[in-house]
């Protein structure tokens, strides 16, 4: 019975802080990963954002840079926890400033200023200037982001010569496939290169694998390769 009455929410809350104060950056990336793995479902069989992002907030304290990361990705969309876009730009920016090689988090504190349904002049610069530090990590999701701003003059000068270079470096580096359906775009448009209607059927081709608008593309040159 005198067990029974201790237990109460606030003994709960100070024995939990009490854990997290013990806790350094280290042992904070291991609750990093634990909440991503309750994010993906990998931990019980099914997607738990209330326990994502409870592990995130012990890891952020602890000062792990994933942590914030992983923080600041479910308070941006909203799980396990209110939608906040500002806080979640605090959080990728902390995780930024604990590791300034954490390219995810650069990626995503990018993302954040790509979201909106109408940017800003102001917004598509900041998001092309995170997605150009990811990039110059060698991050692929960063180098395909940047190729995309310079295709589409997205927060900065638009320049196919440069975007089509990315763009075949990340189909060389991962044969991902929205860089690949991109080199088949440029293919078929005769932009920058020379127009090739075969080596745009053979790139959509790969792309189609992955990519449902890469089926669309391939159906529509198909009759004309």
């Amino acid at each position: 019975m005198e067990y029974q009455e201790r237990i109460t929410k606030e003994n709960i809350e100070k024995d939990i802080l009490r854990v997290i104060d013990g806790l350094d950056a280290e042992q904070g990336h291991a609750f990093a990963i634990l909440s991503r793995g309750f994010e993906i479902g990998e931990l019980n069989g099914a997607t738990d954002y209330t326990m994502a992002y409870l592990f995130a907030l012990v890891a952020a304290y602890a000062g792990s840079s994933d942590g914030w990361n992983n923080l600041g990705w479910l308070t941006l969309n909203g799980y396990g926890c209110n939608q906040d876009m500002d806080l979640a730009r605090s959080c990728f920016k902390q995780a930024i400033s604990i590791d300034d090689k954490n390219a995810t988090a650069m990626v995503n504190l990018g993302n954040t200023y790509d979201s909106t349904l109408y940017p800003s002049a102001d917004d598509k610069k900041k998001a092309y200037k995170w997605y150009k530090r990811a990039a110059e990590l060698q991050d692929a999701r960063g180098l395909y982001n940047v190729a995309n701003c310079l295709r589409y003059e997205y927060g900065i000068k638009k320049n196919h010569k440069k975007a089509f270079k990315i763009f075949k470096k990340i189909y060389k580096d991962s044969r991902d496939a929205e860089a690949t359906f991109h080199l088949g775009l440029y293919y078929q448009e005769g932009l920058w290169v020379k127009k090739n209607l075969k080596k745009a059927h053979k790139y959509y081709s790969e792309a189609a694998q992955d990519e449902e608008y890469a089926i669309k593309a391939l159906k529509r040159i198909r009759k004309k390769v």
